[in-house]
């Protein structure tokens, strides 16, 4: 079964419930920290789906998957 791919609410919404917040923002570029990570996670709202591959990219960086 293939993943979908989400659009870039549905991913705000998952990646706030792990932890993560709006660090600033960059045209249509949302980024995101977490308090306990060094990483940044980049989404962009532009549009109304995220492709599947990114999607799957920044769940796994959030450790949604």
């Amino acid at each position: 079964m293939r993943m979908r791919g989400y659009s870039p609410r549905e991913l705000v919404n998952i990646i706030k419930k792990k932890g993560w917040s709006l660090s600033r923002v960059k045209g249509s570029h949302h980024i995101y920290q977490h308090p306990n990570k060094d990483k940044n996670i980049t989404i962009p709202m532009k549009g109304k789906e995220v492709s599947r591959p990114l999607s799957k990219r920044i769940l796994k960086e959030v450790e949604a998957l």
